[in-house]
């Protein structure tokens, strides 16, 4: 197999106690063409002098401020010069063949710009021997992949732009993918792929700016992206469930006024931001909505089998 060089982007935040798995089994990987670097949005816990010290053949560049998710990894993009680009989270551990995977999706059609791996998330009392993906096909095109483990075709990073910075911190992967298969690139994921997953251990620090950021992105993405009758449905179903959340949970009211006031008040912004991109749009809106469907029909299969693997593998069984 071809071998083009992979440029894996590790973005860090105070994750100084994920830093040795995640960069012990980066040295582990047997794929033979790649580079790692750490971009730190501003860390206290020492992270890196630390991995200064400790992991020399990794490039650590200091972004200069914490402006989140998009904005620390735009700045390993543009400081990096892979074919390909490779965001994997702090919070992660890879297993050797993982890179050798997604490339070979990439590699197998020129059409390709995205690829994901499959993040499992990882339990120390599960053993990582018995995971057996549940999908027959060695990768399927889907709507959107992780922003934790996401190979990205530069080619087409200078076709369709980087990660919108408007997001601070989730919704930017979706909106990502979504952008890329309305620009005629196929997402896929590497169904063999595998790589474990410290699920939110890098997130939010409060209840409140998770509700915000979420609520606020998803409105935004829909806005920014999709068909008018599309996201109207989505709009008028999420104003249903923000007076529920206001009910159930009051003390989370001004995050979800906050969050729907701020699209309201960018909303000329990000209707430019539509036009623009519907302009140069390749992909006919029901073809992603299907895919869409599909996809979240398919994070619900898998969430599934992998709680009933751990359960039967918890119980001793095979």
């Amino acid at each position: 197999m071809n071998s083009p060089k992979v440029s894996i982007i590790v973005l860090n935040y105070n994750g100084k106690r994920f830093l040795d798995d995640c960069f012990q089994s980066l040295a582990k990987v047997n794929y033979p063409n790649f580079e790692v670097i750490m971009v730190d949005n501003e860390s206290t816990d020492d992270s890196v002098p630390y991995v200064s010290e400790n992991y020399r053949w990794v490039r650590v560049i200091r972004s200069g401020s914490n402006n989140g998710f998009a904005f620390g990894n735009n700045i390993g993009i543009r400081n990096t010069d892979g074919k390909y680009v490779f965001l994997l989270n702090n919070d992660t551990v890879c297993t050797p063949d993982f890179l050798n995977k997604v490339v070979q999706v990439a590699e197998s059609d020129p059409d390709v710009g995205i690829v994901g791996a499959v993040p499992i998330q990882l339990n120390p009392e599960f053993p990582q021997s018995r995971i057996v993906v549940p999908w027959e096909n060695d990768s399927d095109r889907v709507a959107s992949v992780a922003g934790a483990v996401m190979l990205i075709k530069r080619d087409m990073l200078r076709d369709i732009g980087l990660l919108d910075e408007t997001y601070f911190l989730y919704w930017e992967d979706t909106e990502f993918c979504w952008r890329a298969n309305l620009s005629g690139y196929k997402v896929m994921v590497a169904n063999k792929s595998i790589v474990f997953h410290v699920e939110n251990a890098t997130g939010l620090p409060t209840k409140n700016k998770w509700v915000y950021q979420y609520i606020r992105n998803k409105i935004y993405t829909h806005i920014k992206l999709m068909s008018f009758s599309y996201t109207l449905q989505v709009v008028f179903i999420e104003i249903i469930y923000s007076f529920g959340r206001i009910f159930l949970h009051p003390q989370f009211t001004f995050s979800i006024i906050n969050a729907w006031l701020w699209n309201l008040t960018s909303l000329k912004s990000t209707l430019k931001k539509r036009k623009e991109m519907r302009s140069r749009k390749k992909m006919d809106d029901g073809e992603l909505t299907r895919l869409i469907a599909e996809h979240n029909k398919r994070d619900k299969a898998g969430r599934e089998y992998f709680k009933k693997l751990e359960k039967c593998s918890n119980r001793g069984l095979e």
